[in-house]
């Protein structure tokens, strides 16, 4: 699903993924976290929140570059599906990747076994959403990707990123 790229394909994989869970004897225990490694454009009208940096007090290694990580990047989509997720639910919270590792450690109980760093610590986990206490008995069906049968793709053909689609940003200012 990266720029330039026919995000039907991620859709295609995102639903043989979950209809395999949701059609196997684990659905009902299951959650199905699906996160994005970036954001979905070029520009996001929000300012990126201020975050805890992941700890580099405790632990130097986490600390390289000279960057501190003291700031949310863009926002990046997330899409959390379980049977203990309620029907229908949005949530708007602010969580970040390590949210993955929080909401890891408190569903199986681990009690910072993990050896969380400060950030995570400080992060929200997904527990809110996934929130019933026994699990739906609905099996929603996920939606096939809209075809577009004898159309062209999109193209990005001229953009000032076409070149190279995965040159950072500032690249090009």
């Amino acid at each position: 699903m990266h720029p330039a790229g026919d995000v039907r394909k991620g859709e295609a994989l995102v639903k043989q993924v979950y209809d395999a869970i949701s059609a196997s004897r684990l659905w009902s225990t299951s959650v199905l976290l699906v996160v994005f490694d970036e954001h979905g454009g070029f520009f996001d009208h929000v300012t990126p929140p201020i975050a805890v940096p992941p700890g580099s007090a405790e632990n130097a290694r986490l600390k390289t570059h000279n960057f501190s990580f003291d700031r949310m990047g863009v926002r990046v989509p997330a899409i959390v599906v379980s049977p203990f997720v309620p029907a229908g639910t949005i949530d708007h919270s602010v969580y970040d990747h390590t949210s993955i590792l929080k909401t890891t450690d408190k569903l199986l109980g681990l009690n910072g076994l993990l050896d969380l760093a400060a950030r995570v610590r400080a992060t929200d986990d997904f527990t809110r959403i996934v929130s019933l206490s026994a699990p739906r008995s609905d099996i929603p069906q996920c939606p096939l990707p809209i075809a577009t049968i004898g159309k062209a793709r999109p193209s990005s053909e001229g953009a000032p990123r076409s070149k190279d689609p995965f040159l950072p940003l500032y690249a090009y200012h």
